[in-house]
């Protein structure tokens, strides 16, 4: 598998409406000073640690009352990332095409986020 994209909501300066970042063969982060970039790569370190506990300052405003929340958006999913992680979970994604999607929310600071995912048939998430 390979990661496509991903989601990040109420991460540092990133709010409620989010931000969606495409991953392609090259990846280019282009802002003035304060803009966001360092955030973005921290929320695909936060991200990639599958979940590690973030502190209070990562969430926005560290306001801890607004769980963050980071989805990934995985393409590519060969036989042997099915057989591991099961059948039928791939959906239809507007952006991303054909992808595997999963999410962790963090509810708590110092606390290990909640991974979740999503029932490909009704998009609902699954806890």
């Amino acid at each position: 598998m390979r990661l496509a994209g991903f989601h990040i909501e109420n991460f540092k300066s990133i709010g409620a409406g989010g931000c969606l970042i495409r991953i392609d063969e090259i990846v280019v982060l282009i802002g003035r000073n304060n803009a966001g970039k360092s955030t973005i790569l921290d929320a695909y370190e936060a991200l990639a640690s599958s979940g590690a506990a973030l502190d209070v300052e990562f969430f926005h405003d560290q306001d801890p009352s607004v769980p963050i929340v980071i989805t990934g958006f995985f393409d590519q999913v060969s036989p042997e990332d099915e057989e591991r992680i099961g059948k039928g979970w791939r959906f239809a994604h507007d952006e991303f095409g054909d992808c595997v999607v999963f999410r962790y929310v963090w509810s708590v600071p110092l606390e290990k986020a909640r991974k979740q995912s999503f029932d490909p048939d009704t998009g609902e998430i699954l806890r």
